[in-house]
């Protein structure tokens, strides 16, 4: 039987979409794969999009896994180019939490963006000691879904 565990998604978007996204004036359902930069350009990019994180919590301890996995993959992307802000929406009050506990701070409430979802965003030239803080935590304490 195929289960799926979990997955997070994050995309390079052109300086125009991704203003266009912020702005509130483009959905995410309306992104398409011309709006995404390409591996090499994705590395000039100062601004990045989390997409989504899904987590199955049936699986707590693939679920910390997954979400040190994202981490290291932002810290990764930070060192190898000119990445400096990530933007996000969260679809659920989890979601919500979930940025949140890892230092994103709310941008707009949502209510002038066509998908009505609040905006989030995170510095990382300010806020880059949360993600490593957060590395050092998910490898020494337990932390699942639930703690977030």
């Amino acid at each position: 039987q195929n289960v799926l565990l979990g997955y997070y998604s994050m995309l390079p978007l052109t300086q125009d979409t991704l203003n266009k996204f912020i702005t509130g004036t483009l959905r995410e359902k309306d992104i398409r794969s011309d709006d995404i930069l390409d591996e090499k350009a994705m590395f000039n990019s100062s601004k990045m999009y989390f997409f989504s994180i899904v987590m199955n919590r049936k699986f707590p301890r693939l679920t910390k896994e997954l979400i040190f996995n994202a981490v290291e993959t932002i810290l990764d992307y930070k060192s190898k180019g000119k990445l400096e802000k990530i933007y996000a929406t969260a679809a659920s009050e989890e979601g919500e939490k979930l940025l949140k506990r890892f230092g994103f701070k709310r941008n707009n409430d949502g209510l002038e963006r066509l998908d009505k979802h609040p905006l989030y965003v995170m510095d990382l030239n300010s806020d880059l000691n949360i993600m490593k803080i957060y590395r050092t935590d998910f490898r020494r304490f337990n932390m699942t879904f639930e703690n977030l």
